[in-house]
């Protein structure tokens, strides 16, 4: 401990048992007290002593060798004191295992070059002439002139030395602040110990910024509340917890504060904690990370924000270009009494969350006690990624005075959602409250190997579960993936919502609602312009137990097809009723698919079909409004131009049922235009054909109704004319030779229907070829034409020219009499 005699600072001399710091330079108000030292360091197990007047409310010590600090003992200041406690040293600064703080005000560590004072200068490691009497206002800001800026190092695991039952490290006194701010900041445990680099600030501020090269930082004060701002562009350096802990949690009677981190990279790892807890009716501390570049969290890290009373909880809230949560590792806010829980909120372009990871948000009071809320969930990305038991959970539990859904999961991702390896987003109620709605919008969502999204109302649950809405371009549902709505208590299951999408393709996985007990099953409603199910896939809204299943709406404005053994299906297994199966596509093909409605005990269980253009069945493909035991068969309502069957290429052909065992049949009403390989006749397995069938085992027969279009041969036909113009007069041709040329009718044409021939126009006789009579015809002029009615009538044309415009038009004109005319023909004619 070396004093460099720019400060009226004596030399405490060896500090090696402990030393006591007096003096200093004072400025002209009293507020501010500066220290300058050659070397500042505290050995193991050594006791560094700031005396100073009580009213200081800022002791500021600057290092101006070339050596780091080395604390591995205790720094403390007055009992009584509140004054704020700076160290500045650009060459770094260590912290121990044993290195401790017992200060009454906030403590900042930082390896800046100087301390700015507003405009009345700075208090500076390199620039020592300034009057520092001067510097009367509170430090505004810390200067960064070098390239290089040194590193903040904590080891330190020691006792709170005025609460020595507690393990905080470096650790300061309720309500106060921590700040180190250096270049990269590492917090970790010394070679001979598997914990240490702890903060702890009891209901106060842990902050930790981390800077590259040449800036400032803004300091901004309140008493001993101390933070940090950034300009904008600052170039930031990387933070590191490695088996580490920050802690800012109440004690009783006082609010948690706040820990913030600002970085390019940073990274907790190996059990490292940050931590906020409230155990009374105050609020816990809210977690703030930014980093330029990434946040990492892993090997079973965590950040926390808990609520043990009425106090609400803390919210965590995450910017970075990319957001990664790695084995084990996790989120958690979380209420245990009346207050809420806080909100978890993540801004990434990219979110990873892989092996056995969470983000939970939590209301867990007990369930004959009231509770508060859970918090929501927020993400926003562009992609987000969960791999390997990755989960995203929101419960809550207790009773309520309002039971208004509470918390919300809400993913925003401009590309990808994907969930993979049985990783998980659900949402849970356990009592009077109703659970979290998740809602997703993001153009790709893809859900494979056993991962699934859940809405859930457990069996002691009497409030609903949480809707699912997903907003999206693309669905991908593959190897047993599963989006559920379920209740098993009181409480009704959520609905699930499909918006938008422009194509879905769901194989051997499901999407499903379902009610256990005496709670409403939730509905199902897709839009989409394709919807492909196959491979034993199912859509399906089913109740087991007393109350009523959901209804099925789907609309395919391009197609449904439903493929390889795929169903789409509402169902009533107990005693509940089922639901309705609703479809309305421009065209839906059933491939080995199946499109049921059945119910065992209740009553619906109806599907609706409206189809633009066609129903293509082939492949052993059924529609069944089907019924159990005494229940009667539901109805089946098919709107289409075309019902087209293909040729059965399995034992039962492809079949249109409302069949019921002991009940009545139901009633099949179909309008088309045409069916096509399908008539009404009775359903038997194996029978090998396509069947329409509303019959009955031990019941009354349903009623088939097949309403196709009817033709009339008239429809579309013109009507001619019934009045026939007067036909031309021909001049007769004279006949010679040995032939003979027939005029039926006058001159030559034809005769008018109602008029009766001639008696010269008709020839009896049949004469061998070269054998004909010659006989003159009866010449007809001209004036004997019968004239025209002015009526306007139908007549065949006689020319055709050009009108003004030049286009072609046929001309009524007469023709030229054909006078002298002869036929010269051998034979008859």
């Amino acid at each position: 401990m070396i004093p460099d005699g720019t400060t009226l600072t004596p030399n405490p001399g060896s500090c090696e048992g402990g030393c006591t710091i007096i003096g200093g330079t004072p400025d002209l108000t009293g507020t501010n007290l500066f220290h300058s030292f050659t070397e500042f360091s505290v050995p193991t197990g050594g006791t560094v002593v700031f005396d100073h007047n009580p009213a200081i409310q800022n002791i500021l010590t600057r290092v101006t060798g070339g050596n780091r600090s080395e604390v591995d003992g205790i720094i403390r200041t007055n009992i009584t004191s509140n004054a704020n406690l700076f160290l500045l040293n650009p060459n770094g600064i260590f912290f121990g295992p044993n290195g401790a703080l017992d200060i009454g005000g906030s403590f900042v560590a930082t390896t800046a070059d100087a301390i700015q004072f507003d405009d009345q200068g700075a208090f500076s490691a390199f620039d020592t002439d300034n009057n520092l009497t001067l510097l009367t206002v509170n430090p505004s800001a810390f200067l960064f002139n070098q390239d290089t800026t040194q590193p903040i190092i904590n080891q330190s695991l020691a006792a709170n030395p005025s609460l020595p039952f507690i393990t905080g490290g470096l650790s300061i006194r309720e309500g106060k602040s921590l700040l180190l701010l250096g270049g990269n900041i590492v917090l970790e445990p010394s070679s001979n110990n598997s914990f240490g680099g702890l903060l702890t600030a009891f209901g106060g501020q842990i902050e930790l910024g981390g800077v590259v090269g040449p800036s400032v930082v803004d300091l901004i004060s309140n008493g001993n509340s101390l933070s940090l701002s950034y300009e904008e562009g600052t170039e930031l350096a990387d933070i590191s917890l490695n088996s580490s802990q920050l802690n800012i949690s109440s004690l009783i009677g006082n609010e948690a504060g706040s820990i913030t981190i600002n970085a390019s990279d940073v990274t907790l790892a190996n059990g490292s904690s940050v931590t906020s807890e409230t155990l009374s009716q105050d609020d816990s501390g809210d977690i703030f990370i930014r980093a330029d570049n990434s946040v990492v969290i892993e090997n079973n890290s965590s950040l926390s924000s808990l609520t043990f009373g009425s106090g609400s909880g803390g919210n965590i809230e995450i910017i970075a270009k990319r957001f990664a949560l790695n084995d084990g590792s996790g989120l958690i806010v979380s209420t245990f009494a009346l207050g809420d829980a806080g909100e978890i909120s993540i801004d990434a372009e990219t979110v990873s969350l892989n092996n056995n990871v969470f983000i939970t948000s939590e209301a867990l009071g007990e369930v004959s006690g009231t509770a508060g809320n859970p918090g929501e969930i927020q993400i926003i990305t562009n992609t987000l990624s969960l791999t390997n038991a990755a989960t995203i959970t929101a419960l809550t539990n207790g009773n309520a005075v309002d039971v208004q859904a509470s918390g919300l999961i809400d993913i925003n991702a401009a590309d990808t959602v994907s969930l993979a390896d049985s990783s998980v987003i659900t949402s849970g109620t356990f009592g009077q409250r109703d659970a979290s709605n998740i809602e997703i919008t993001t153009n790709n969502l893809i859900i494979q190997d056993s991962a699934g999204i859940f809405a859930s109302a457990n069996t002691e649950a009497t409030s609903a579960a949480g809707k699912i809405d997903l907003d999206i371009e693309h669905l991908t549902l593959s190897d047993n993936a599963q989006i559920i709505s379920s209740t098993n208590g009181e409480g009704d299951a959520g609905s699930i919502f499909i918006r938008d999408a422009q194509a879905i393709s769901i194989s051997d996985s499901i999407i499903s609602t379902e009610t256990n007990a005496a709670g409403n099953g939730g509905d199902i409603d897709i839009e989409a312009q394709q919807l492909v199910a196959e491979n034993e896939a199912g859509i399906s809204a089913r109740s087991t137990g007393s109350g009523p299943a959901g209804d099925i709406t789907l609309r395919t404005s391009e197609r449904l097809a439903v493929e390889d053994g795929a169903q789409i299906e509402v169902s009533g297994e107990g005693s509940g009723n089922s639901g309705m199966l609703k479809v309305i596509s421009d065209l839906v093909v059933l491939e080995n698919g199946q499109l049921l409605a059945s119910v065992q005990e209740g009553n619906d269980g109806n599907i609706l079909l409206e189809i633009e253009d066609a129903l293509i069945l082939r492949d052993d493909s059924l529609i069944s409004a089907e019924a159990f035991n005494d229940a009667n068969g539901g109805n089946v309502d098919i709107i289409t131009p075309f019902i087209i069957a293909l040729s059965p290429d399995g034992p039962n052909g492809n079949d249109i049922q409302a069949s019921a065992i002991d009940g009545d049949g139901g009633r099949i009403t179909i309008q088309a235009n045409t069916l096509f390989g399908i008539e009404e006749s009775r359903a038997i397995d194996g029978n090998m054909t396509n069947n329409i069938d509303a019959s009955s085992e031990a019941g009354i027969d349903g009623e088939v109704i097949i309403e196709t279009l009817q033709v009339d041969p008239d429809e579309g036909i013109d009507p001619l004319p019934n009045r026939l113009a007067v036909p031309e007069i021909g001049q007769g041709c004279q006949t010679s030779s040995n032939g003979q040329f027939v005029a039926t009718g006058r001159g030559g044409l034809t005769a008018s229907p109602y008029e009766p021939l001639s008696s010269d126009g008709i020839q009896d006789d049949i004469y061998p070829v070269g054998q004909g009579l010659t006989q003159p015809t009866e010449s007809r002029s001209t004036s004997e034409m019968a004239s025209i009615s002015d009526e306007q009538s139908l007549i065949e044309a006689q020319g055709w020219g050009r009108n003004t415009q030049g286009t072609v038009v046929l001309l009524a004109e007469s023709s030229a009499a054909h006078s002298d005319c002869q036929r010269t023909v051998s034979g008859a004619f």
